[in-house]
């Protein structure tokens, strides 16, 4: 712990004399305040909450403190970007659940080996980790009886509470200082205890037994599991929840796993929470759609528009796609809001287009009324789209930092979906709007053709 405590201050001190940090809180092992919520770590671990003066100065700091990992061999130090809402966005954990300790650490042991090798993922540790040597006694019961033993081991080697006192009007706990205190193994031997036949040396009457066990295990629901954590690129959340769940959940002859019989994994952090920000986005994306649509028919006073209109967030999907598949960026919880984005974006265009239709169709037929419309609105729908495309190309080409919520991703998902649903919406929607029309269109064509055979014949 004094190496750990010296080699963390020489770090704090590096942290501090960055130009980049306003403030730094440094905690190294454990406090009462934690402990009383069941939050007992490590107390050879250090972290490090740094807050900066600017936060395009993120990656910066991050680059400079890894370059000092080569100054403190045989440590590991980890890393991230984080909020103070809610810590660091990009640890995943794997669960690993089960009845016997020793198949619950192989198999974390296998996960973690498994982890290890995708790519993205920057570590990868269990609680299983860290050991101690953990001494027992087996009593031989025609010595001592076990029960007994273990009462007078806990008065010797334990501080014994006996009361409390008032000391300047405050009442004090006095406790008894223990009787023994083992250096080492053999100590434990020498103590005398009462045993059936009088007092004798504990080692007459029991075994003394070592045994290396993890200095934390954690139990979920009364059954006992271990904690695989891994630190990942949070751009790259969505591929290694893939391939991790690919691993888990997936045969062996697929690529999954072989765990121990009765063992089960449960997968949390960062790739669960990310699922469930989808879920909700997915939700709000449907919602938005409803009211688009809701709102198109009471003011077109029809159907076959607002469905027409609607045809074109299919297209917006096609462009974001390529998009992502171009720049090959992750989708991430930004990209989807920038599909959210489109909807209202896209829909203004078709919307505009068709509403010029609706116009002309009190003068025209249908296909005359969609030429006209198409000739006319050509040029608002493609300045907006070229307007709202430049306007997202600094957040394009904007170096991407980490934590930051508006990214890269967004602006890809903009600009493709905008740029093909634009060129196809033209195309499209009125191809759409035609054939939702296409027994008045055709009987206006077949009257047409008749008056151009009427008036050739005369």
């Amino acid at each position: 712990m004094e190496e750990v405590r010296e080699n963390s201050l020489e770090l704090e001190k590096f942290i501090l004399g960055r130009e980049e940090v306003l403030y730094n809180i440094t905690q190294m092992g454990n406090s009462a305040e934690a402990a009383q919520f069941g939050q007992v770590g490590s107390p050879t671990q250090t972290t490090f909450s740094i807050i900066l003066k600017e936060k395009g100065e993120t990656d910066s700091l991050l680059s400079a403190i890894e370059e000092q990992k080569d100054v403190y061999p045989g440590a590991e130090l980890t890393v991230a970007a984080a909020s103070m809402m809610g810590g660091s966005s990009s640890e995943i954990t794997v669960d690993v659940l089960g009845d016997s300790i020793e198949e619950i650490e192989l198999a974390a042991n296998k996960i973690k080996k498994a982890l290890s090798g995708i790519e993205g993922v920057e570590s990868v540790s269990t609680n299983l980790e860290e050991k101690k040597m953990v001494y027992s006694y087996e009593v031989r019961p025609e010595e001592a009886n076990a029960q007994q033993v273990a009462q007078q081991l806990s008065l010797m080697l334990n501080r014994v509470p006996i009361g409390a006192i008032e000391l300047q009007g405050e009442k004090t706990p006095v406790f008894v200082e223990p009787l023994l205190d083992p250096k080492q193994p053999d100590d434990l031997k020498d103590i005398t205890i009462l045993a059936h036949q009088g007092p004798k040396l504990i080692s007459e009457a029991a075994k003394l037994q070592g045994k290396e066990e993890p200095t934390s295990l954690y139990h979920k629901d009364g059954v006992l599991y271990a904690r695989v954590s891994g630190v990942v690129e949070s751009g790259k959340i969505s591929d290694i929840a893939a391939e991790m769940n690919t691993l888990l959940f997936a045969r062996e002859d697929k690529g999954g796993l072989e765990l121990p019989k009765g063992v089960e994994v449960a997968v949390g952090g960062a790739s669960v929470q990310q699922s469930d920000d989808f879920t909700d986005l997915f939700i709000t994306m449907a919602a938005s759609v409803g009211i688009v649509f809701l709102i198109m028919v009471i003011t077109f006073k029809t159907i076959r528009a607002p469905i027409a209109i609607l045809f074109s967030l299919p297209l917006a999907a096609i462009g974001a796609i390529l998009g992502l598949l171009v720049s090959r960026i992750a989708v991430d919880i930004t990209a989807l809001l920038g599909a959210l984005m489109l909807i209202g974006i896209v829909v203004t265009n078709a919307i505009v287009l068709l509403d010029r239709v609706k116009q002309n169709e009190r003068k025209m037929s249908i296909r005359e009324s969609i030429v006209e419309a198409a000739a006319v609105r050509m040029r608002p729908i493609l300045m907006t789209a070229v307007a709202t495309i430049c306007a997202m190309l600094p957040l394009l080409f904007k170096k991407a930092e980490s934590g930051v919520l508006v990214s890269q991703s967004l602006a890809v998902v903009v600009i493709g979906g905008l740029a093909v649903a634009t060129l196809l919406t033209l195309v499209v929607i009125p191809v759409v709007y035609e054939l939702l029309h296409y027994k008045k269109s055709r009987k206006e064509r077949q009257l047409k053709a008749e008056e151009a055979d009427v008036k050739q014949e005369s």
